[in-house]
């Protein structure tokens, strides 16, 4: 492949083979026209101008096709070496801002951290707060409610207490009755006065 030192000097070259061509085929024009005016001499001087020319424009043609194949070569080679250094320089770029995130992140994922041990605390303070709070209402509740709930107790337990103490005298007092019974039955009864003087 041509380096982008040498095409400069050979597009120089071509430029100038190029040219010298096309001034020898100007040259070459008004003396094929003065040989035609004489006779077979001339027409045989001619022709072999002719070949000559045509010789010339070739050579000419092919001149400017290296030309143009040393030109798109160029192109090619300088396309390339533009590409690799838009990719030399993204490649650095991208090194750069990584190596310039990498601290950014760190920072991020500290205060990240700060943030959450943060939070834990709020949490845990809230936490504490909400069951302060509850105790204390629970225990209003329990204050308000305590002499209700010892009311609707009494109000309760009174009437079975009531009923348990009526049946346990009943109780006692029919056991009474049922031991003096008893004893009434078992005493003797009392002697009549005429077997009380016999005696």
């Amino acid at each position: 492949m041509v380096t982008a030192v040498e095409q400069p000097a050979q597009q120089s070259q071509i430029v100038q083979s190029v040219c010298q061509q096309m001034e020898q085929a100007r040259q070459v024009g008004p003396q094929g026209d003065e040989t035609q005016q004489e006779g077979e001499e001339a027409a045989q001087g001619t022709a072999t101008t002719s070949e000559q020319g045509v010789q010339r424009l070739s050579n000419i043609l092919s001149a400017l096709l290296r030309m143009v194949r040393y030109i798109v070569q160029t192109a090619v080679s300088l396309l390339r070496a533009a590409l690799l250094a838009l990719q030399e320089a993204l490649t650095a770029t991208l090194r750069l801002v990584t190596r310039a995130l990498v601290p950014v992140v760190q920072e991020l994922g500290e205060i990240l951290r700060l943030v959450m041990r943060a939070l834990a605390s709020v949490l845990q303070l809230l936490v504490k707060l909400l069951w302060q709070a509850l105790a204390s209402v629970a225990q209003l509740f329990w204050e308000l409610l305590r002499p209700m709930l010892l009311e609707a107790l009494h109000e309760l337990v009174e009437p079975l207490l009531r009923r348990a103490t009526d049946r346990g005298v009943a109780a006692v007092l029919n056991k009474l009755e049922s031991v003096l019974q008893e004893r009434e039955q078992a005493q003797p009864a009392p002697a009549t006065a005429p077997e009380a003087a016999a005696r």
